[in-house]
């Protein structure tokens, strides 16, 4: 971020700029956060998305800062819905899940995000510095999500558990308030199954 911003700064570049940031910045929330909630990050990568925010906000004539919650979709190779899918098909038996299953998080297609970031690149009424949360403003625990993916994927005999170290995670719970998103015309669809399918099915392929 702070090469960035020197670049910005060197070259006087008036354009806007967009930045993905994380939801992340606010840390645990027990109820959906808006943008003007106190940011308390508990992970190092939230930590640094939060310090390049403020680095680019000063040098930036004009930046989007858009809070991404939990981004999935098909060829991303991380992440909870990812992890969960891949051991779907690749595992039998019960599914233990790397954690208690209680997390929540907000979990939007790569398809809605681009969507939106998008409109909002476009927003005639956009103001010169934004900071904006871009997710879907629905919590999904860990563990029902992992029963939603083995229904879907045929095997509703499994069995889903807990992780042995699920206390681990210093990341609980993650929603976002997107009232912001809305009012600036986007919005991003909740999880849906044929979603889900996509990333199944391309991991089956990826497998083959």
């Amino acid at each position: 971020a702070r090469a960035l911003a020197s670049a910005l700064r060197s070259t006087d570049y008036r354009g806007t700029l967009l930045f993905a940031s994380t939801g992340g910045v606010y840390g645990n929330t027990d109820h959906p956060v808006d943008e003007q909630a106190p940011v308390q990050p508990v992970t190092r990568y939230a930590r640094a998305k939060l310090e390049a925010e403020r680095i680019l906000v000063d040098a930036a004539a004009s930046v989007v800062i858009a809070r991404l919650f939990q981004v999935y979709g098909e060829g991303q190779r991380k992440l909870v819905v990812y992890d969960l899918a891949h051991r779907v098909h690749n595992e039998r038996g019960p599914l233990t899940l790397r954690s208690s299953g209680a997390e929540v998080r907000d979990l939007a297609h790569v398809e809605g995000v681009v969507g939106a970031l998008r409109l909002l690149l476009s927003a005639a009424d956009r103001p010169q510095h934004l900071v904006v949360n871009v997710a879907t403003g629905v919590g999904t625990r860990i563990d029902d999500l992992a029963r939603r993916l083995l229904d879907l994927a045929g095997h509703r005999g499994r069995e889903v558990r807990p992780g042995p170290d699920g206390d681990q995670n210093p990341l609980k719970a993650s929603i976002a308030d997107v009232s912001k998103l809305r009012g600036l015309g986007a919005e991003v669809a909740s999880v849906s199954d044929a979603s889900l399918l996509g990333v199944l099915n391309w991991v089956a392929a990826d497998a083959s």
